[in-house]
């Protein structure tokens, strides 16, 4: 297998479409290292972190049935 995935010679049928490596992560026209990965993991981690400090804003057009004094629309 590793000679056909060397000359890029998978068959149609192989199951494998992204494979790991030593080095990082393969597919037939691609690779991704591990430091690539990492730093795109990094990435997410930190946008997730910026995510999750926004303060909502009520907007009531957005949806107008939602509550409005925390009296859980009763």
């Amino acid at each position: 297998m590793d000679e056909r995935i060397k000359f890029d010679r998978l068959p149609a049928e192989a199951t494998a479409a992204v494979w790991i490596t030593n080095h990082g992560l393969e597919s037939s026209g691609t690779t991704l290292s591990f430091d690539e990965l990492l730093e795109m993991l990094r990435n997410m981690a930190g946008l997730a972190d910026q995510l999750s400090m926004l303060t909502p804003i009520f907007n009531p057009s957005l949806n107008p049935d939602a509550p409005t004094s925390g009296d859980g629309g009763l």
